[in-house]
């Protein structure tokens, strides 16, 4: 199967090699829920079941992501590398929490923003974050490397 293996390569790859009208597919949830793909794989005929592995939840101390919220929004992050959509979807959370969106946001715009691969891409994009750097591999040592190389260039255009 293609990298980046998202959902729509699974499916793709399914659509190539059967017909899926009767069948029973169960989804292993890796964090968050994955509405897309079962509304695709139902379309198709199949019947889904989704078993959340495990759930990412917020700490009982907020406190440190409360501050990192306040350095974003200030601007003063030049770099910001989320590797999962849990990750953004709790920051933004808080951020609402706390009238801290449009801030937020505005600091994101002057940073260089790292995303880890094609889903945690979707869920920025649904934030309105647009990433800079999504690694060709969806791996952390490939998003890493590419944030190492690329950043003190991105950070110069997007702040001249």
């Amino acid at each position: 199967m293609p990298e980046p293996n998202t959902w729509r390569e699974v499916l793709s790859t399914l659509d190539a090699a059967v017909d899926l009208r009767g069948k029973q597919i169960a989804i292993q949830e890796y964090g968050i829920p994955n509405p897309q793909l079962t509304a695709a794989l139902e379309s198709r005929g199949a019947t889904v079941t989704t078993i959340p592995i495990y759930r990412w939840a917020l700490p009982e101390d907020l406190e440190p992501l409360q501050q990192a919220i306040e350095t974003l929004a200030r601007g003063d992050a030049d770099v910001v590398v989320f590797t999962n959509g849990a990750q953004v979807d709790h920051l933004f959370r808080v951020a609402a929490e706390n009238n801290a969106s449009d801030p937020l946001r505005k600091g994101l715009d002057r940073a260089v923003i790292g995303s880890v691969g094609p889903i945690c891409t979707q869920v920025l994009k649904q934030f309105g974050i647009q990433p800079d750097i999504e690694p060709r591999h969806p791996k952390m040592g490939s998003l890493i490397a590419e944030v190492a190389a690329s950043a003190q260039r991105l950070l110069d255009s997007k702040r001249h």
